[in-house]
């Protein structure tokens, strides 16, 4: 494990315990603890994984009740869990549907319209790991159950804020289209590719007529000003027991913050830097 690593799961613990002195002081005080919700996010499913995601799964149906895509509908108290899967790759069919189907939970899979059937030409998922594999084909996406809700991942797969806003717009629209046109019901939700967006990109996806848009920063749901855009916490199945379990709690959550505070810092110093090669006469 890195220095890095180490340091985000000992700021997480510490959170964890916060959570557990809070819960007990509003029972102390003879009041409900506020619930939590929380978005996960998968990728790949290996099948070298796939028993260390039959045991994910498990514990999460112990910890906490699976919610569908209706995010308000959860209890204003308790732990709730929404299993998200971005890219649409054939390991999601393969691997965690059916570890799913047993447990009867519900998932959204987000998809990249224009590569269908294709290996994912934007990440390098071939290692020892994570074997190289192509994502779902247009017949393997309709025969999918009605729990598992497709959304949009764009049509392929770009860092949207890098994009002229005219290309990100159709990157945005003609996912939602081409996606409704081979499924034959609405499209409702749209995730981030990288997780990279802007208030324009939002504000575009919501012109487009969705729902709902998710990010990869690990918030909880419903803890951002802007209830269109809900935060999401990258797991993996390779993760260890304690990882997931704190990344179910919500315990990450403070990863944003600290990465605001972060860029703050390093723009303050790139701002004072050359003032002091003024002062010394450099």
């Amino acid at each position: 494990m890195t220095l890095k690593n180490a340091v985000i799961l000992g700021v997480s613990c510490l959170v964890f315990l916060f959570d557990c002195a809070r819960r007990a002081a509003f029972r102390i005080a003879g009041r409900r603890p506020p619930g939590t919700c929380v978005v996960l996010l998968y990728h790949a499913i290996p099948a070298t994984h796939r028993a260390a995601f039959a045991r994910q799964m498990r514990l999460l149906r112990s910890m906490a009740r699976p919610l569908d895509e209706r995010l308000d509908q959860g209890p204003d108290y308790g732990r709730t869990v929404l299993l998200t899967f971005d890219d649409g790759l054939l390991s999601f069919l393969e691997n965690a549907l059916p570890e799913l189907e047993k447990l009867r939970m519900p998932a959204v899979l987000f998809v990249v319209s224009g590569a269908l059937g294709a290996p994912p030409a934007w990440s390098h998922y071939s290692n020892e790991e994570f074997p190289q594999e192509r994502t779902l084909t247009e017949e393997e996406l309709r025969t999918l159950p009605e729990n598992v809700l497709i959304g949009s991942h764009t049509v392929t797969h770009p860092m949207l804020t890098l994009l002229e806003e005219r290309d990100a717009r159709l990157e945005i629209r003609e996912s939602r289209i081409q996606l409704e046109r081979l499924l034959r019901k609405p499209v409702k939700l749209f995730s981030f590719p990288y997780g990279a967006f802007s208030d324009e990109l939002v504000a575009c996806c919501r012109e487009e007529g969705y729902e709902r848009v998710f990010s990869t920063l690990p918030l909880l749901a419903g803890a951002s000003s802007n209830g269109f855009v809900t935060g999401r916490v990258n797991v993996s199945p390779a993760d260890t027991w304690l990882e997931f379990r704190l990344k179910l709690c919500g315990c990450y959550r403070w990863l944003p913050w600290a990465l605001h505070i972060k860029c703050a810092l390093r723009a303050q110093r790139r701002k004072t830097t050359p003032e002091l090669f003024a002062r010394s006469g450099a």
